[in-house]
């Protein structure tokens, strides 16, 4: 007969928000860290330090991971998991509005 095993992984308590990339079965997890996950064995993959997240959303244009936080926007390359680029705080009022038209 079958034998069934299950496990699960351990993330930051305060999670914001999640996504899934079917592109490269990816789960990216934000809370004070950035976390991506396989979806096939829930592995965490890499973890990524940031603060005070609030809030993170994928361009479905180009596939980027677009993460803001209080002081800085994040722009996240999900396939190899690393900052493309940051803005800086003094643009993310600006931007916030970006992230109105994609919700």
């Amino acid at each position: 007969s079958p034998t069934m095993s299950t496990s699960y992984i351990e993330v930051d308590s305060g999670l914001v928000d999640i996504d899934y990339y079917g592109i490269n079965y990816k789960i990216s997890a934000v809370s004070d860290n950035a976390y991506f996950i396989k979806s096939d064995d829930m592995r965490i993959t890499s973890t990524l330090d940031l603060t005070s997240v609030t809030k993170q959303i994928v361009n479905p244009v180009n596939n980027l991971l677009y993460v803001l936080t209080s002081n800085f926007v994040y722009i996240i390359d999900p396939f190899t998991e690393e900052i493309k680029s940051t803005i800086n705080e003094t643009n993310v009022d600006a931007n916030i509005k970006c992230f109105k038209f994609f919700f």
